[in-house]
């Protein structure tokens, strides 16, 4: 073989050699790397377990402290899952270790926490025992069982420290190990290598200059890096092979360096943490700093936060190396740390080149402290997010994922932090409510045992916290009181069930005090009785004062008027008899309720003023507005009197109201009237002087009528003839208004009046208005002047006609009624007996509420000028009222209006066989009606005339209301009396409700305005049609008739 294909072989076998050796460097990396680095990640899950382990015994003992410090069942719960998750964490930490001597600490730590929970037990075994027999528990009684606690979970927390130590030295030994490996795969390259070398040398000084010297150094490298020289760098200045396997050992290198700096912080990381959780004290807001200090440091920041939301700003709780002049208090909008709370989230939120985004415009932090990162986590009070625990730099900073671990659990330690302060703030707010409460308070173990007395029980009856400690209540017992009332008592309790009442007991000193009290049991989560809880309020003066007032008003009872006495909160704490029956309300019913809000529909400046005036001149009188228990509204001319208590300052009013409603409305009647009267005193004098002027008027005309003969005069003349005599004509009205024409009186039949009324208005009327006539037989005489009456109804024609411009139905009906004291107490002009009644009805626009009590005024009209003279209505009225009758008016905008003129009627046998009929009227025998009308005083008087002849009444004022009450008593409910026009729910929208709910229902519809016929969408859904005003006698004619049907749909 030549030289130069003996040298390319040596020179591709020493290739391969080269091949080789690199290959198993970068297996040895590997291997190296990989063996740190599963080592890292066991390492660091015992150490996390060891420091559970710790921190579950400490907890365990703290839980059992404070239950036998402040009673509380959770935490004796708490005691026992700490233990269960110590034995979890211990099982777990079994199942990773290998080393005998850590199995052998871990065997002691199980052992230890048997011993501690068995301590533990003793102790709860011994509180339990001196509870129920001393009712306290001392601790100084038990301090060797609490020190034997401390010392074990003392050996515990140093148990899991000594594990921690033990991992770490093997974690040493593994390094160490690995090491010593990849020292004996060194000397395998070495070898190698030597054999490359040995090879190499029949290639000659070239190639050992090119090949040898390289390898020497690799070789040196290979040896310093055996010996844990882990500085060493290899510089073989080829670019060869063998220079990519100088490169690969160096990589190799720095990976041993940066595995071995991570498991050093890791180790230093663990101890500080270990040591701040060893140095907690008692106050959250420390151990918060501490926490966030700690947070900064390990993880190199510039400065290191904890900010919370509270009460709408972002406030630092947590501070760490901050620059001088940072904000601690500050509006949260715009900051990163707000952001990061809002997210809501356990992430880690890291934020690079701050100076580029937004928060450089919204957070003023970034541009004044020249910030460059932000790492944020949010921590969790509850169910809520509420604060961030954060690290800035003002360098790049990329954080590991050990840095995220770390930051995580020291979130979550100030989370705990978190909590355990605001259980502290409510502990503490719940005590010092207890121990400033003005009522007495006192807590008794399951046996009755009094545990707890707040100063309130020691200030009511006298005995102190040394006295009633071990005691029972029976101390307070009066002896007054049947021992049934203390048995009821204790079943309620032991029942599991709250208790309320008034009782009397008995003080140290031997006062009876009356008691208002409320007692619970108290129960752990299982629903066991572990306790009972009273609190009770000494009522003793008020229960006086409110004796006195009722001695006083006892003969208060017998008083037509309602009295009732109020305090100065408006609540009554008196209610006479009389005022029972003018309101409805009973005196349970109304004792202890806010007479403003019973009694008044709304706050009105007449009661207020009434209450501020009885204060500073101790009496009111005047008139208020009032409603009833059914709605009704009624007036009361109500007096007040201010009354004192024993020391002269101001106790409660006295009120006494008579009801006067009745009285005003016939004042205004009366008034109306009187007013009518005037205005028709001064018509009838200007009417009186008119004519006096019209008269040598109409004669002269005469005379120039035969003097002025030619046609141009005539006409003239013609035309003052008509205005004098359209003018005398007028001042007739007038007088009719004024005085009533007396005319010719004599008995007549309206029949024939209102036929001649029917014949002319259909022939004179337009075409688009109906006019029909429903005409009773029989009807009954009157007496009076036939043109009169005439001109009556022909007024109200005309108006009818006037107010159906677009055509509609006029109804002319008559008929024979009794007026009953029902009807007569609504009009001033009505008398109890026989009436002949005339309706006239249109289907038109209606008149407006507004204008109703002005249409019989004279001259008052809403026609165009020159359509009317407004003396139709007034004229009619005058004229009835000369017959002694009386027109009532009912109307609604845009359904129509309806008139009815009631004339008396002659008597006769017949008239005095109906009144005598109306005597004896068909009564109930306990059915109850179902009365449905907006108008409180047509409720109120069918109400009383239904119960008076034997039937129950319900009363509704709207639709909405009666569907209420006829689904609650459809069982009961024989009829319904139904008003057709109400707001909320009209008629119609009722019946049609109603017939769902039962087919079967019976219903008198009510109108004032219109027939029956005229509801067509409730034809066949009511049984009988009962016209406004309607007698007593029709009414409970109607309700036989419908009660006795058989077959009704």
């Amino acid at each position: 073989m030549r030289l130069k294909q003996k040298l390319v072989a040596v020179f591709i076998a020493i290739s391969l050699l080269v091949g080789l050796v690199g290959f198993l460097g970068l297996y040895t990396n590997n291997r190296i790397v990989n063996s740190f680095e599963s080592g890292d990640e066991h390492f660091g899950s015992i150490i996390e377990a060891s420091n559970e382990v710790s921190s579950y015994a400490k907890r365990a003992e703290g839980h059992l402290m404070l239950y036998l410090t402040l009673h509380n069942e959770s935490d004796k719960q708490k005691f026992f899952i700490r233990l269960a998750s110590l034995r979890e964490q211990n099982s777990i930490m079994y199942e990773k270790v290998k080393d005998p001597e850590a199995r052998k600490i871990l065997d002691d730590i199980n052992s230890k926490t048997d011993k501690l929970q068995y301590t533990g037990e003793s102790l709860l075994k011994a509180y339990e025992t001196e509870i129920k027999t001393t009712g306290m528990f001392r601790f100084e009684n038990h301090q060797g069982l609490i020190r034997n606690l401390d010392d074990t979970a003392a050996d515990i927390r140093e148990d899991g420290l000594r594990l921690a130590k033990i991992e770490v030295g093997l974690r040493t030994e593994q390094d160490q190990a690995a090491k010593k490996n990849a020292a004996n795969l060194y000397n395998i390259i070495l070898i190698i290598g030597a054999a490359a070398i040995f090879g190499a040398l029949a290639l000659g000084y070239v190639i050992a200059r090119n090949i040898a010297d390289p390898i020497m150094r690799l070789k040196k490298a290979a040896v310093d890096i055996g010996r844990g020289n882990l500085g060493t760098n290899i510089e073989t200045g080829s670019t060869d092979e063998i220079g990519e396997l100088a490169g690969t050992f160096n990589i190799m290198v720095q990976n041993l360096q940066k595995s071995g700096t991570e498991r050093l912080r890791a180790e230093e990381r663990l101890s500080k943490l270990n040591e701040c959780f060893l140095v907690f004290g008692t106050k959250p807001i420390e151990n918060i700093n501490r926490l966030t200090a700690l947070c900064g440091e390990l993880m190199g920041a510039t400065a290191a936060l904890y900010n919370r939301l509270d009460k709408g700003m972002l406030c630092s709780w947590g501070q760490w190396n901050l620059p001088h002049g940072y904000k601690l208090l500050d509006n949260p909008a715009g900051h990163i740390c707000h952001d990061t709370i809002n997210r809501g989230s356990d992430e880690i939120n890291i934020i690079h080149n701050l100076p580029g985004t937004v928060y450089a415009h919204t957070d003023p932090n970034v541009v004044a402290y020249k910030l460059k990162t932000y790492i944020g986590r949010a921590v969790k009070f509850g169910d809520n997010y509420v604060g961030s625990l954060c690290v800035v730099y003002q360098d790049d900073y990329f954080p590991s994922a050990d840095d995220k671990r770390l930051m995580g659990v020291i979130a979550s330690a100030i989370g705990i932090e978190e909590n355990r302060m605001r259980a502290e703030e409510e502990l503490s707010k719940f005590r010092l409510g207890i121990e400033r409460s003005a009522d007495a308070i006192f807590i008794t173990d399951p046996n009755g045992m009094i545990i707890y007395i707040n100063p309130a029980f020691e200030n009511i009856y006298g005995y102190g916290r040394e006295e009633a400690l071990g005691k029972t209540p029976r101390i307070l017992k009066s002896g007054t009181l049947p021992q049934e009332v203390y048995k009821q008592f204790w079943d309620t309790l032991l029942a599991k069930k709250a208790t309320t009442g008034e009782i009397i007991n008995k003080t140290k000193d031997g006062r009876l005090l009356n008691i208002e009290g409320t007692a619970n049991p108290i129960m752990d989560r299982e629903g066991n009785i572990i306790g009972f809880l009273a609190i009770q309020r000494d009522i003793t003066m008020r229960k006086q004062s409110e004796e006195k007032i009722r001695e006083q008003a006892s003969l208060l009872d017998k008083a037509q008027d309602a009295i009732y006495v109020r305090d100065l909160e408006h609540h009554i704490i008196y209610w006479n008899k009389s005022a029972q029956r003018l309101y409805g309300w009973t005196a349970e019913e109304v004792i202890g309720k806010d007479a403003n809000k019973l009694l008044h529909i709304k706050e009105l400046p007449r009661l207020t003023e009434a209450q501020r005036i009885v204060i500073e001149k101790e009496e009111w009188m005047g008139e208020l507005y009032q409603v009833t228990r059914d709605g009704k509204e009624i007036i009361v001319e109500s007096r007040w009197t201010l009354t004192h208590d024993g020391g002269g300052k101001p106790k409660s009013i006295l009120i006494i109201n008579t009801d006067i409603t009745e009285r005003i409305k016939l004042e205004a009647q009366l008034l109306r009237a009187q007013r009518m009267e005037s205005i028709g005193t001064l018509a009838s004098g200007i009417a009186h002087d008119i004519n006096n002027v019209l008269s040598p008027i109409m004669l002269s005309l005469q005379l120039l009528q035969d003097k002025f003969t030619d046609d141009g005069s005539q006409k003239l003349i013609g035309i003052l003839e008509r205005s004098a005599q359209r003018g005398a004509g007028l001042i007739k009205q007038v007088q009719s208004f004024a005085r009533g024409i007396e005319g010719e009186r004599k008995a007549l039949q309206v029949t024939y009046i209102i036929s001649e009324i029917r014949q002319l208005a259909k022939e004179t009327f337009p075409r688009n208005i109906e006019v029909k006539a429903d005409i009773s037989k029989d009807l009954w005489t009157t007496y009076g002047d036939a043109t009169q009456l005439h001109q009556v109804l022909m007024n109200l024609c005309v108006n009818a006609r006037d107010a159906m411009p677009a055509g509609g139905t006029l109804s002319i009906s008559a008929e024979n009624i009794s007026i009953d004291e029902s009807v007569a107490r609504f009009n001033v002009d009505a008398r109890v007996g026989p009436y002949v009644s005339i309706a006239v009805s249109d289907t038109g626009t209606g008149i407006p509420a507004k204008i109703m009590d002005r249409i019989f005024e004279p001259f008052f009209t809403t026609k165009a000028p020159g359509k009317g003279t407004g003396l139709g209505l007034s004229t009619a009225l005058a004229i009835v009222k000369s017959h002694g009758g009386f027109i009532n008016v009912y109307s609604e905008v845009g359904n129509g209006t309806k008139f009815k003129v009631y004339l008396p009627a002659v008597k006769t046998s017949e008239t005095q066989k109906a009144q005598v009929q109306q005597l004896e009227l068909p009564a109930g025998h306990g059915e109850y009606i179902l009365v449905v009308d907006d108008e409180a005083q047509i409720r109120e008087i069918t109400r009383v005339s239904l119960e008076k002849n034997g039937y129950r009444v319900l009363t509704a004022s709207d639709g909405a209301e009666a569907i209420q009450l006829y689904s609650q008593n459809r069982d009961k409910i024989k009829i319904v009396l139904m008003d057709m026009m109400m707001p909320v729910m009209d008629g119609p929208a009722s019946i049609n409700e109603l017939r769902k709910i039962d087919p079967r229902v019976r219903i008198i519809a009510v109108s004032g305005l219109t027939e029956s016929d005229k509801y067509a969408s409730i034809t066949g859904k009511v049984h009988a049609f009962l016209s406004k005003p309607y007698t007593v006698e029709r009414l409970l004619k109607t309700i036989h008739k419908i009660l006795n049907a058989k077959h009704l749909s």
